[in-house]
């Protein structure tokens, strides 16, 4: 047991410099509800931040898609700020889309996002619906 003791006194004074702004968790990105507005359909976005890394932007690029399968519409919706380890609800209005013609949204880029990259951001978002299938 003491020759472990070497080992761990290394790894503590390693820790100090692990990359800043590790994300620790997911970000579960839930269509949780589509509603009828005038002009459009409402999508309800629960958003949660499992992680220890707040955002300033997470800016996502949605595509639709009608019953047939095919594309509907594309919007840009940004749902930050998103503190620490907190789930917010975002409403977002698709803007001359009924909510009967959003058969699927497909989670097709993430356009902008900080702290990490874009690329960071899309690895930790995972995607669920309790509305249309929302996927990536």
């Amino acid at each position: 047991m003491p020759r472990l003791l070497p080992f761990a006194f290394i790894i503590s004074l390693l820790l100090p410099f692990a990359p800043a702004g590790a994300q620790t968790g997911g970000i579960g990105l839930e269509l949780n509800k589509l509603a009828s507005v005038d002009g459009g359909c409402r999508a309800f976005f629960v958003v949660r931040n499992d992680g220890d890394t707040a955002f300033d932007s997470l800016d996502l690029d949605l595509v639709t898609f009608r019953p047939d399968g095919v594309v509907g519409a594309r919007f840009q919706v940004e749902l930050a700020p998103l503190a620490a380890d907190k789930t917010v609800v975002k409403p977002f209005d698709f803007a001359d889309v009924a909510c009967e013609a959003i058969d699927r949204v497909l989670l097709n880029a993430v356009v902008a996002c900080a702290p990490p990259e874009p690329a960071a951001c899309m690895r930790m978002i995972e995607p669920t619906s309790l509305a249309a299938e929302l996927f990536k």
